[in-house]
This record gives C-alpha cells, sequence and structure tokens, in this order.
C-alpha cells in the first residue's frame, strides 16, 4: 500500500507558478517534482502543511491512500 498525490494538486498546482509553489513551500523544484510525480516514498508533515496552505486545501484534498 502507499499514499498517492491525488489528481486535485494537479489541478491546483496549475493555479500557481510551479517554481513560486516550491518557493513558498521552501523546498527545491526537484523534491516538489518527486511529489509531484507521486514517486516520493514520504513527505514530513511540516511539507505537507506547507502545500496546503499553499494550495488552498486539506490534506485529504491531495493525498490518496491506495492499496
Amino acid at each position: 500500500s502507499k499514499t498517492n498525490l491525488y489528481q486535485c494538486w494537479y489541478f491546483r498546482c496549475h493555479l500557481i507558478d510551479f517554481y513560486l509553489l516550491a518557493e513558498i513551500i521552501g523546498i527545491t523544484t526537484a523534491n516538489l517534482s518527486i511529489l509531484k510525480s507521486g514517486k516520493a516514498k514520504a513527505i514530513r508533515f511540516s511539507t505537507l502543511e506547507a502545500i496546503c496552505n499553499a494550495l488552498n486545501c486539506q490534506p485529504a484534498d491531495i493525498l490518496e491512500y491506495v492499496e
């Protein structure tokens, strides 16, 4: 089982520049790309919080649990 970023992530990311989002969140564009692609093995709560703040959403809006 694993956690995937939801399609909502992609929709909301298109509302904000990718590089600006990385800067707001405080991570590199390379790490943001890994998160967006679904290849990340884990995500810090602080990063998840920053993403949700930047995209004005809740974790459930962008995360999906998949078995």
